[in-house]
């Protein structure tokens, strides 16, 4: 194992946490509804792992948005409502909810610690995620581990998001390493089914948004989801151990 790659909203930090209360507060706003905020957060449950795009068209289309849009279309110069969405969103996520301050609140330790660890272990450690690269670069430096990652790629690097492998096929190459060498730490079945695509071991800690989701996974792979954030470092580790006795098994074969 030579080299790990952190997905970063939900994963490193609590992005998704934050992003929801602006999306909540936006919708209200516009729909004027207290319960379609409540609506809007149980959405962006479902979400989880999306894209930003993906994500604002499924509050559009969920919430018949469309017509209560057209303000703010005209106000960013953009055609589509989900456009207009995720820019009201995004202002007011990084001048109220995302702030450093904000981001270094919300980092989640127990991932952050593991990401110290391998690197310092000698790991290579690398960031995947859907946010875009500068957004992830901005997140990334606010809670102190920009410096140490190897690679930040964001889905604007990539043409296809997750559950497709290609961000992190693209980050394992500009790593120099091979896929089965790779661990990813996800949070969600979206970034899960991209490694396991991708042909990489993985590890998964849930957070509120994606507990239930992650519990449906085959009944095999549950010993690799924390549940408990004290625990990633042990499942980490037990991961990479199983992934060490595996290759000194294909080695002993090819021997023999």
């Amino acid at each position: 194992m030579r080299a790990l790659i952190f997905d970063m909203d939900g994963t490193l930090v609590d992005t998704e946490g934050l992003k929801s209360r602006a999306y909540g507060e936006i919708v209200r706003r516009l729909l004027g509804d207290p319960a379609a905020e409540r609506r809007a957060l149980e959405l962006y449950g479902r979400f989880v792992g999306l894209t930003d795009e993906g994500l604002a068209r499924g509050l559009v289309d969920e919430l018949d948005m469309s017509g209560s849009l057209g303000p703010a279309m005209a106000k960013y110069g953009v055609r589509e409502p989900w456009d207009a969405l995720n820019r009201l969103r995004y202002d007011l996520y990084v001048s109220r909810y995302g702030t450093s301050e904000g981001l270094r609140e919300a980092a989640y330790p127990h991932a952050v610690a593991l990401a110290r660890s391998q690197h310092e272990q000698g790991r290579t450690v690398a960031v995947a995620t859907s946010s875009r690269t500068a957004e992830a670069r901005r997140v990334l430096k606010a809670i102190g581990l920009l410096d140490m990652l190897a690679a930040v790629v964001g889905c604007d690097q990539v043409a296809r998001p997750k559950p497709d492998p290609e961000i992190y096929l693209v980050t394992a190459e500009d790593l120099g390493v091979a896929p089965p060498d790779v661990m990813v730490v996800e949070d969600s079945p979206v970034g899960i089914a991209a490694a396991r695509a991708a042909g990489m071991a993985w590890v998964a800690v849930a957070n509120g948004f994606t507990s239930a989701a992650l519990r449906r996974e085959p009944k095999g792979d549950q010993q690799w989801i924390a549940y408990i954030p004290a625990d990633l470092n042990r499942v980490a580790a037990g991961r990479i151990a199983a992934s060490h006795a595996d290759g000194k098994e294909q080695e002993t074969c090819r021997s023999g």
